[in-house]
């Protein structure tokens, strides 16, 4: 019910009219097992401060794929405290461009100034 009331997409899944609904199996295509428990766990305890880019980075583009449109606010927070490899700013901005957050944008160009 978590997921379904914080995602137009799982609450589609979950509720829709599918026919995986009728088993309760519901298959994930194309994550990473491990990393999306821990997104999930997160989702779960509301603890996303204190994590790594790599893993914020992750839950990032999990919320992007799911729809979960609040949970890059949260995300931000914790992201400030990180910097982000030179190689990696690119993808990051445009990851972050899909979210109408301005924190994000912020974080990103000022790793241009000091990229690792």
């Amino acid at each position: 019910q978590l997921l379904a009331a914080t995602s137009p997409f799982f609450n589609v899944l979950f509720y829709g009219n599918f026919g995986e609904r009728r088993n309760d199996i519901f298959e994930i295509k194309e994550v990473d097992t491990d990393d999306f428990l821990w997104f999930l766990n997160s989702i779960h305890t509301k603890k996303w401060f204190c994590i790594s880019v790599n893993k914020a980075l992750v839950a990032l583009a999990y919320a992007d794929r799911f729809e979960m449109l609040n949970l890059p606010k949260r995300i931000s927070v914790s992201l400030k405290f990180y910097s982000l490899a030179k190689e990696d700013i690119k993808d990051t901005l445009l990851l972050c461009s899909r979210f109408d957050n301005e924190e994000l944008i912020a974080w990103v160009l000022g790793q241009c100034e000091n990229p690792k």
